[in-house]
């Protein structure tokens, strides 16, 4: 059994894209239930796009509002490229050249 111990920063990064993770969930969950939706099968709903997990309560179908659409996309892009691959991705200094 190894003796290695993860340093404060370490646990720093895993709790910030946990964080993350629940943040996108919790915003995505929102627009759900203003719009009616019984809280539980959305919740299950934006999970699944978010992990990738492919499970659906009926929720997700053709006739989805189109507002709902998108979050849902958002949802699994954000879960399939991985968030802080896509927070990196945005990040202008990733790809602009700042001054030298």
């Amino acid at each position: 059994m190894s003796n290695d111990k993860l340093d404060s920063h370490e646990i720093e990064k895993a709790l910030m894209l946990i964080l993350i993770f629940m943040g996108t969930v919790l915003c995505s969950w929102l627009p759900f239930l203003i719009t009616g939706y019984e809280p539980l099968n959305a919740l299950l709903e934006v999970v699944s796009a978010c992990s990738t997990a492919d499970l659906s309560t009926g929720i997700t179908r053709t006739g989805l509002e189109p507002g709902l659409k998108i979050v849902l996309i958002v949802d699994m892009l954000l879960g399939r490229v991985e968030f802080l691959a896509f927070l990196i991705f945005l990040y202008p200094r990733t790809w602009i050249k700042v001054g030298s």
